[in-house]
């Protein structure tokens, strides 16, 4: 039986763990209703995040916990030159930009601490929470898209005026978060949460599962549509082919029917949603002119061909170690002279690559990226072993987020991207432990969803 403080340990970063996600998912929301707290909201989650990572660590962790924290302490290491190059020019911003940086592996050894400690109705609670979200952020997306652009849901969150960023008669709304980005990447993380969510809860016979598994498909859809961005559509869409792809070399191919019943439903939410609620796709719609497929490609083509490879055409004026670390994350400029003083010269990479080797040079962008590719490989590898199917599936479309994250979205620069991203870290060990742990004890007794 667990020790009073040990379960307290674990309630208490259960609690904040919840916290920290819906403070980032309310984020935007909060900070135009108390313009005031705007600051104090933005670092709420380095704040919590590292509390979270303190506590967790000042217990025993199981394995996994223990792998993600090796995790850290190499990034630390590797980012090291970076952060005194940097705090030559400014130490308050060395000290956020090594927070950009490492801060964030806490997240997976929280997710490993909790879960792991526990039986398995806690990570369904936590996953149908997460997917739930959808309908709020959604919810508050098409309340924005029936407002004038002057309203105050409508504006940044200083208060300017974001009728720029219209498009066919019809703002990109940007829901509950600070701005469209941010929604983009939610969006993209919960095409992976979602289904697992689904796989997890799954059942075949039952019709107030299947009423559920439409009204979150639909509200996903309609969510990844009103924000206009392609980042949000290819996002998903590459998350779900390469958590489909990864599925197909595990047990969870077992239950990839439960996808496409899902990509069934999808298809038919699209038609019914655009007939319904046609405002909602207007957007996306007039940036890709009616969505014509060979523009598709063509915007595709070139906007990854400008992350990949826009870098190179410059790499060879910026310093060995960079400029500094930090300085293309949003808010650096408010507190760093420096920063504003290098923004205000260079301006803002639009890719994750241009701001690695903005801040680190050549040197990050090869430490970096091959951390980054090795954590792809590493939790990839993680998946073969899982033999239970809804735990497979569950992993891989996890697995899918963090390769297509891990290889384009802006880690380095934004915080709620790199969260994400190791908040599946985290949950693609928890659900190999938690496959392994079955194994040894009565399988029915930590994963409830073999009840079914």
């Amino acid at each position: 039986m667990a020790k009073p403080e040990t379960n307290g340990h674990r309630r208490f970063l259960q609690a904040g763990l919840t916290l920290l996600l819906v403070l980032m998912i309310l984020e935007g929301l909060l900070r135009k209703v108390l313009p005031s707290m705007s600051i104090v909201l933005y670092f709420a989650k380095y704040l919590l995040t590292l509390l979270l990572g303190v506590v967790a660590v000042s217990k025993k962790l199981p394995p996994a916990a223990r792998m993600i924290l090796l995790f850290q302490s190499a990034s630390v290491v590797g980012v090291l030159p970076c952060f005194y190059n940097t705090l030559l020019k400014d130490p308050v911003l060395a000290v956020f930009g090594m927070m950009q940086y490492c801060l964030f592996p806490f997240v997976g050894v929280v997710v490993c601490a909790v879960f792991l400690q526990v039986g398995g109705n806690h990570i369904l609670a936590f996953l149908r929470l997460l997917a739930c979200s959808l309908l709020v952020t959604v919810g508050v997306a098409l309340i924005q898209n029936h407002l004038p652009t002057s309203h105050w849901l409508n504006q940044s969150i200083d208060g300017t005026d974001l009728n720029a960023f219209s498009a066919g008669g019809r703002l990109r709304v940007s829901s509950t978060f600070a701005f469209v980005a941010q929604y983009c990447i939610y969006l993209n993380a919960m095409a992976a949460i979602l289904i697992a969510h689904l796989a997890l809860n799954y059942r075949k016979k039952s019709p107030l599962f299947w009423l559920s598994a439409a009204a979150l498909v639909i509200a996903f859809l309609v969510g990844t549509f009103i924000t206009g961005s392609r980042s949000a559509v290819l996002g998903s869409v590459a998350v779900i082919a390469a958590g489909l792809s990864a599925a197909l070399f595990t047990r969870g191919r077992r239950m990839v029917g439960l996808v496409f019943a899902l990509m069934l439903i999808a298809a038919v939410g699209y038609l019914a949603t655009h007939a319904l609620l046609p405002e909602s796709f207007s957007a996306y719609e007039a940036r890709t002119h009616g969505g014509a497929t060979d523009h598709n490609i063509e915007g595709m083509t070139d906007r990854l061909g400008k992350t990949f490879f826009g870098w190179t055409s410059w790499c060879n004026v910026v310093p060995f170690f960079g400029n500094g670390i930090g300085i293309e994350s949003n808010g650096s400029e408010k507190f760093s002279a420096y920063a504003k003083m290098a923004k205000a010269e260079w301006g803002w990479m639009e890719s994750d690559q241009s701001a690695v080797l903005f801040e680190g040079g050549i040197y990050l962008m090869l430490v970096w990226y091959g951390f980054r590719l090795f954590i792809i490989l590493y939790s990839g590898s993680c998946l073969l072993g899982i033999r239970d199917p809804k735990l497979a599936l569950a992993s891989s479309f996890s697995w899918g987020f963090v390769a297509a994250t891990g290889s384009m979205a802006n880690l380095s620069t934004q915080a709620p991207a790199a969260i994400w991203w190791w908040l599946n870290v985290g949950l693609i060990l928890t659900y190999r432990e938690l496959d392994r742990s079955s194994r040894r004890v009565n399988p029915s007794r930590n994963l409830p969803w073999k009840k079914s």
